[in-house]
């Protein structure tokens, strides 16, 4: 006999979480200095995780959260020192963007080059790269990357920035490098326009964002189910 059945239909696209390590900046631990370090990502800054915030630079954790208990912050000083915070992990799913929250304060640099001056407004830097590897070469092949810039702004912003692909196959790691200057300049021809610390980055809330399909059922037609009669 036949017996109505359902049909799959394609509604519409959701986006499902990919959960990066620590990407709402929650944990951390105390260091032999008695410094707080930030778990799950490398940390690529000399005077990192100093306790004196806003007189040195450092990784920060901060209270003023988008979500959760803390927040990453991240400075400049000076033209010498830039923190940044980088993170590789492995995934199983194939992300379409990346996004986040983030505050942007104080992004006021100055350059001194050939003898002239002037004023640079700095922008954060976001960068992702996906990859998999390739057991003939040995090696690991990029298939897609996205780099974003992040302007000033005063409260969470959210942004979401896109991952272009070169290539249809399945990463299976993504690499996560985060800049609070896009002018990580040591040479002194461009320092912080306040002799200091400046281009505050705070960011929480990260995640890779994947696009999932939701198949909803819908009585159209009908499947033959044998034996007939089926019991």
């Amino acid at each position: 006999m036949k017996i109505a059945c359902l049909i799959l239909t394609v509604l519409c696209t959701l986006s499902a979480k990919s959960q990066i390590l620590n990407g709402d900046f929650e944990n951390w631990h105390i260091d032999s200095m008695g410094a707080q370090k930030l778990d799950n990502w490398n940390h690529f800054q000399n005077d990192a995780d100093r306790n004196n915030y806003g007189l040195m630079p450092g990784t920060w954790r901060v209270t003023n959260a988008q979500n959760g208990n803390y927040a990453l912050k991240l400075s400049r000083w000076y033209a010498s020192d830039v923190d940044n915070v980088r993170q590789w992990t492995a995934i199983s799913q194939k992300p379409g963007s990346l996004s986040g929250y983030y505050i942007y304060e104080d992004p006021n640099l100055t350059y001194n080059i050939n003898g002239g001056t002037g004023h640079i407004t700095d922008t954060a830097l976001v960068f992702i790269y996906l990859t998999h590897w390739n057991a003939t070469l040995q090696n690991r092949d990029t298939l897609g990357s996205g780099m974003q810039r992040l302007g000033a702004v005063g409260s969470y912003t959210p942004f979401s920035l896109p991952i272009q692909y070169i290539s249809t196959a399945q990463p299976d790691s993504a690499s996560v490098a985060i800049f609070p200057t896009s002018y990580p300049d040591t040479s002194n021809s461009i320092v912080c326009k306040s002799l200091g610390t400046c281009s505050f980055l705070t960011i929480d809330n990260l995640q890779l964002q994947v696009s999932t399909s939701v198949i909803s059922l819908n009585e159209a037609e009908h499947i033959e189910l044998f034996p007939n009669p089926a019991f």
